[in-house]
């Protein structure tokens, strides 16, 4: 959500200050191109979460799981 409430409020009045607001099409254009820079900024967030923090508690339980809670037949 700070990503979506910081980076996309200014990049929405960025967008529609270049744009400008006096028809529809020009703010809406302003909007759009907004929304999708702050999905493409998102999208990759989450990746970089994925790959460093996701990938290393899975490991760490992994290894949790075969050295702690296993039972040794």
């Amino acid at each position: 959500m700070l990503i979506l409430h910081s980076l996309g409020y200014w990049l929405g009045v960025q967008f529609v200050r270049l744009t400008g607001s006096d028809s529809y099409w020009q703010y809406g254009t302003g909007v759009g191109l907004a929304a999708v820079s702050v999905g493409f900024v998102i999208v990759w967030a989450a990746d970089l979460g994925s790959r460093f923090v996701d990938a290393n508690a899975v490991r760490f339980m992994a290894w949790v799981y075969a050295n702690l809670c296993r039972t040794k037949a």
